[in-house]
């Protein structure tokens, strides 16, 4: 995409077209409701971004998301007006009917037009003579007057190769600046300063051409209007915001800095960046996946409740008028994420896989701000992928930095990441030149972090050792003192609010983090080390007051629990495992964690042989609610905490979960009106008899690991049986999906 062209005063959006999308006058309208495509991933091999097509809640019209550009090097994700333009196969040449998008507001002064738009096609459509683009405004007179027009065709296949293997073999050893075609995002700007302080009307029209030929394949094009927006100067009296740039890479050890004891300087300009502003050095990751701690850094907050929360750093930004924008091989956290994480995000720019991603991300970023540079604020997500097995980094980084002859397994593994380490250093360096270009250090918070560090070798704290979720985490700004080093703890949920403190917004209610002080202060340092929580592939681990850690890992499919406890102070490499040898000890941190992250249970109730009586049950939660309540029968709510239900057919089931999972509930059952026969209620997959007193209730925590599972009849045996159990639920904070 060209930059836009340059404008002397700092603007601002004074009318947005997709926020009032609803208002808008559509024509013609759908008859079967808003049109959507499935949802592929546009960075998958072979598969084409032009798919990448789905509505956004609210109905129609329709605003949608649309993936395009040069693929597969890069990928502008953009929320779009859609506009069907089909092309159907005919011999008369005839072209469908146009499709408007009409708007009505008051024209603000001195406002410019800004709006790109763009044609997705389908692979299997033969090229045709593409659609015509057209803006018009309303005149005095009631007539419209053409302010920009444009035919846009779809873009041919590439020929060497549908998924850009020639390009990145061939033509990108010798930079000759050779990109594949494909469709991609075209910009314009268009003055319309001469409707200040009036009504006016502006139509968004496209118009398919007609086939010249007279035998023409069938096709489909969709046309689209992306961020369209009126552009007003900024008011005189007003303050510029600060910019917020925040670079996080998947993988970068706490003590690959020479600031954190590094005896070799692998990433010199990170180096230099820790010199120039406040150096967290005791920081935790609280994910090691990008799927998961994404949207932890995002919203500061904890694994699954970071897919639901409604404040995320995007969103807060943009409600105060923040430009966003977000850059890099994103596509593991697009697909675990619903579509409203992404409102936040004016833009996704979407890098390629193949070994390039730092390339490709930091020049998006860069030729992003150069067009951006008439606008304020901006907010920057920049995420930059390790490279892959396939793509290893260039020769040169890996001559930088060997050290010595990589005999062994471990000692190439290390090899390989301190060149890759030097390799995104690299174009991080790169990227800060061209803020500093750009005249941003002076008015940007520039914040670079990392989602995991590394181990080498692997230690028996393997996944949660300290080299791997100790990252680093640096903040420069034009009111920190170069050179300060925080020893405070810290963890991946504090970056948000510390940011937003940074920048003087007020902090959201319900973060799980907490706003840092960006001042050296003995004050600052809390009486006690505060406790934090790793979420990793199968288990978790826990930092307990800076002084234990406690690991719990989750073993499939026996889904058995492997406990280990270290003392960081005694044990720093985390060779000896105490959970054996200090009962009380593990008794305390198991109970922290189950505080911060309880383990999901389900409890089934399944009926068998019921001989045609019915059964009602009442089921009820004095301490908590009950969420995911299903029954076979019929099931009625008595308010959060309780629920009835029957079974009249010869078998069938209930299930529900408790929140907090660890509440206890009540069951009663009756089967025909009597009580349930205690003999015929089967506990856990032991089949345990029921044995408490009292008689006609079931009153437990289920909290014990023999209460998993359901038992099956005995051999021979028939009439009502009930069997009571609970099954594990996994959070799924490594992307492997829940248990069946």
């Amino acid at each position: 995409m060209p930059p836009a062209s340059k404008d002397p005063l700092q603007r601002i959006v004074a009318y947005d077209f997709l926020v009032h999308a609803g208002e808008s006058r559509f024509r013609p309208s759908f008859e079967s409701g808003p049109f959507r495509d499935p949802a592929v991933d546009p960075l998958s091999p072979g598969q084409p971004a032009w798919l990448q097509l789905s509505t956004e809640p609210g109905g129609s019209p329709p605003v949608v998301r649309a993936a395009l550009g040069w693929y597969p090097l890069r990928v502008e994700r953009r929320r779009a007006l859609y506009a069907p333009t089909a092309r159907e196969a005919n011999t008369d040449g005839r072209a469908p009917a146009p499709c408007e998008y009409e708007f009505a507001f008051t024209g603000p002064p001195e406002a410019l037009l800004e709006f790109r738009y763009g044609l997705l096609t389908r692979a299997s459509d033969a090229p045709g003579p593409g659609v015509r683009f057209t803006v018009e405004a309303e005149t005095g007179d009631g007539s419209w007057k053409t302010i920009f027009s444009t035919v846009t065709a779809p873009a041919r296949p590439f020929p060497f190769s549908s998924d850009g293997r020639f390009y990145r073999l061939v033509v990108r050893p010798f930079d000759v600046g050779m990109r594949p075609p494909g469709d991609s995002w075209h910009s314009a700007r268009v003055d319309v300063s001469a409707w200040k302080g009036r009504p006016v009307r502006i139509r968004f029209r496209t118009e398919a051409l007609p086939e010249k030929r007279k035998s023409a394949s069938p096709g489909f094009y969709r046309a689209l209007w992306a961020d369209p927006v009126l552009l007003a100067p900024r008011p005189s009296s007003g303050v510029r915001q600060d910019d917020l740039v925040l670079i996080v890479m998947e993988s970068l050890r706490w003590d690959s800095l020479k600031a954190h004891g590094s005896p070799a300087a692998m990433a010199p300009r990170i180096d230099l960046l820790a010199s120039e502003g406040m150096d967290f050095q005791r920081t935790y990751t609280n994910a090691v996946t990008p799927r998961w701690a994404i949207p932890v850094l995002l919203t500061s907050q904890r694994t699954e409740a970071a897919l639901r929360a409604t404040a995320s750093l995007a969103l807060l930004l943009k409600a105060k008028g923040y430009r966003t924008a977000a850059f890099g091989d994103l596509s593991s956290w697009l697909s675990a994420a619903p579509d409203s994480r992404e409102d936040g995000f004016d833009e996704i720019h979407l890098s390629a896989r193949g070994g390039y991603e730092p390339v490709h991300t930091i020049q998006s970023a860069v030729d992003w701000l150069a067009a951006q540079n008439d606008r304020s604020p901006s907010f920057l997500f920049i995420y930059v992928k390790d490279s892959s097995h396939e793509a290893p980094p260039p020769l040169r980084f890996w001559i930088r930095t060997l050290t010595g002859i990589p005999w062994g397994a471990d000692r190439r593994a290390e090899w390989r990441y301190h060149a890759q380490a030097a390799y995104i250093d690299h174009y991080i360096g790169r990227f800060l030149a061209a803020m500093d270009l750009l005249g941003m250090r002076d008015r940007a918070v520039l914040s670079l972090t990392a989602i995991r560090g590394a181990s080498f070798p692997r230690s028996p704290a393997a996944g949660f050792s300290e080299p791997e979720i100790r990252i680093p985490w640096l903040i420069r700004h034009r009111t920190l003192k170069p050179g300060q080093k925080a020893a405070v703890p810290s963890q991946l949920l504090d970056i948000m609010p510390t940011l937003l403190k940074a920048l003087g917004h007020e902090l959201p209610a319900g973060l799980q983090g907490q706003a840092l002080h960006l001042q050296e202060k003995a004050s600052d340092s809390p009486a006690t080390s505060p406790t934090f929580l790793t979420h990793g592939e199968r288990g978790k681990a826990l930092v307990w007051d800076g002084h234990y850690k406690y690991i719990c890992r989750r073993l499939l499919p026996a889904r058995e629990t492997a406990e280990e406890i270290y003392d960081l102070w005694a044990d720093p490499r985390e060779r000896h495992n105490l959970a054996r040898q200090d009962r009380a000890l593990l008794a305390r941190l198991r109970r922290a964690m189950n505080e911060l992250s309880p383990d999901r249970s389900e409890i089934r109730l399944v009926f068998w042989d019921l001989q045609g009586q019915s059964v009602q049950g009442t089921v009820a939660c004095p301490g908590g609610i009950f969420s995911d309540v299903s029954a076979s029968g019929s099931l009625s709510r008595a308010g959060p905490n309780e629920f009835r239900f029957e079974v009249a057919s010869s078998s069938g089931s209930v299930r529900f979960e408790t929140v907090p999972p660890d509440a206890a509930f009540i069951l009663r059952m009756t089967l025909d009106q009597k009580p349930f026969p205690k003999g015929r209620l089967r506990i856990s997959k032991f089949g345990l008899p029921f044995s408490e007193l009292g008689g006609e209730e079931w009153f437990d925590q289920l909290k014990s690991s023999w209460m998993d599972g359901l038992a099956e009849p005995w051999p021979g045996e028939s009439g009502p049986l009930a069997f009571l159990g609970r099954r594990p639920v996994e959070n799924d904070p490594g992307g492997e999906g829940r248990s069946p």
